[in-house]
C-alpha cells in the first residue's frame, strides 16, 4: 500500500475521513500501562486533535513520524498506538509525566537544549511531521522552511495556529495547501507539502 496516497486528495477529504475514522477510536486506554495525571488524561479525551492524530497515522498506514515539541509526551503515545517509529524531539524534559513511554522501542526522545538540532534531523525521512513548539511563530515558521528545502512531501500537523498574533502571522504566510481546523479551541492546522 502506498503510504503517501493521500497526496492526491484535498486536504478537507483527508480531514473529513480523519474526523470519521477518530470516532471508532479508543486511545485513552493506550495510557493504561502509564502514569500519565488526571488533567493530562482529561486533555487527551477533551481535544479532538490526539484521536485525529492516532487517526491519520492509522487510517493512512503512517510508519514514522517526527514530533518536534514533545511537551508531556502524550501525542507521542497516541501516534504510537499506530505507528512503527515516533521521534520525538524537545529542548527540555522538565514536562514529561512518565519515562518509560521511551522504553517501548517505538519512541524515541531527542532532547537538546539547542532549539537549532530539530532542524539539522532527516525530514523527508519521516512520513509524517507534528509540530508543537513555543507558539510563538519564530520557530514554527524555521521549521516550515526547513520542510521546504528539505523537499519533505507529506502532511504536517501545526498545533495552536491561532494562539497568538505570531502564529496567526506565521500560518498566513503559508503558501502551500493548508487547512484551519476546530480540533484544539486555539486552532489545528494541517499542511500538505509536495
Amino acid at each position: 500500500m502506498d503510504k503517501r496516497r493521500f497526496l492526491d486528495q484535498i486536504l478537507p477529504v483527508i480531514a473529513k475521513k480523519i474526523e470519521e475514522h477518530a470516532k471508532d477510536l479508543n486511545i485513552i486506554g493506550h495510557f493504561e500501562p502509564y502514569d500519565f495525571p488526571d488533567h493530562v488524561l482529561q486533555s487527551v479525551q477533551d481535544k479532538p486533535y490526539y484521536s485525529c492524530l492516532a487517526s491519520f497515522v492509522d487510517l493512512f498506514d503512517i510508519e514514522s513520524v517526527l514530533e518536534i515539541g514533545t511537551c508531556t509526551g502524550a501525542s507521542a503515545l497516541v501516534m504510537s498506538k499506530y505507528a512503527k517509529k515516533i521521534l520525538t524531539c524537545d529542548i527540555t524534559d522538565q514536562f514529561f509525566h512518565d519515562t518509560s513511554i521511551f522504553e517501548t522501542n517505538k519512541i524515541e526522545s531527542f532532547i537538546s537544549p539547542n532549539p537549532e538540532a530539530c532542524l539539522e534531523l532527516d525530514f523527508p525521512s519521516f512520513d509524517m511531521i507534528f509540530v508543537d513548539v513555543d507558539h510563538g511563530g519564530h520557530w514554527e515558521k524555521l521549521i516550515h522552511e526547513k520542510i521546504i528545502d528539505t523537499g519533505f512531501s507529506g502532511l504536517v500537523f501545526y498545533d495552536d495556529i491561532s494562539l497568538s498574533q505570531g502564529m496567526c502571522d506565521f500560518w498566513e504566510g503559508i503558501m502551500q495547501e493548508k487547512l484551519k481546523t476546530n480540533w484544539h479551541y486555539t486552532s489545528f492546522g494541517i499542511v500538505k507539502y509536495l
